[in-house]
């Protein structure tokens, strides 16, 4: 029997001996089997592994379909949310007639969310500088709003914070363009 270019043989000599090709090692005993039964039973383990070895490319391949189906309804649904969320946030605006510097960052954190969206649309990789830009401006918002009924030391660790943050960007930009991933190797696989 042939399946993938690659000889599977199974014989049996005297309903005694069975020579597989295909089989792992930890199936291969080193004494013969002594009846038919023994012999029967390594029949069906080889028609397992066989059958394994022909359904498994099917089954990666239907659960990376699957997979990849349910990243873009999660990621539509991310941009929908998003996207309501910005009209809610200019629907207020309107209602109380004035734009304030915490309501612009907010709408510059939904930028920047859907952004990462069509990033990881387009590219299928999400670059961590994206969710630390908006860690960062998250990080200023709280600032802009809360800092009056802060504590000093609140105020310095969430600076702190901040700071740690934008040294990581730079730092992870200064990796990439000082070490940069080879062109054709894809470290997806």
């Amino acid at each position: 029997m042939t399946h993938n270019g690659v000889n599977h043989t199974i014989s049996i000599l005297s309903g005694e001996y069975i020579n597989y090709l295909f089989c792992k090692p930890q199936f291969i005993s080193k004494n013969r089997p002594r009846s038919l039964g023994n012999s029967l039973e390594v029949v069906n383990n080889s028609v397992l592994i066989l059958l394994m070895k022909m359904t498994m490319p099917l089954l990666r391949k239907v659960g990376l379909k699957s997979l990849k189906n349910i990243e873009h309804l999660v990621l539509l649904i991310i941009a929908l949310a998003t996207v309501f969320a910005i009209g809610e946030e200019i629907l207020h605006m309107i209602a109380i007639r004035t734009v304030e510097l915490a309501d612009l960052l907010l709408l510059f954190i939904y930028l920047e969310v859907l952004a990462m969206v069509v990033n990881y649309i387009e590219s299928g990789k999400l670059p961590i500088r994206m969710p630390l830009y908006i860690a960062i401006v998250a990080l200023a918002r709280y600032l802009i709003l809360d800092m009056k009924g802060m504590e000093d030391w609140r105020i310095l660790a969430i600076s702190l914070s901040t700071i740690l943050l934008a040294g990581t960007v730079i730092v992870i930009r200064w990796g990439q363009l000082k070490m940069p991933y080879p062109k054709n190797q894809d470290y997806d696989n």
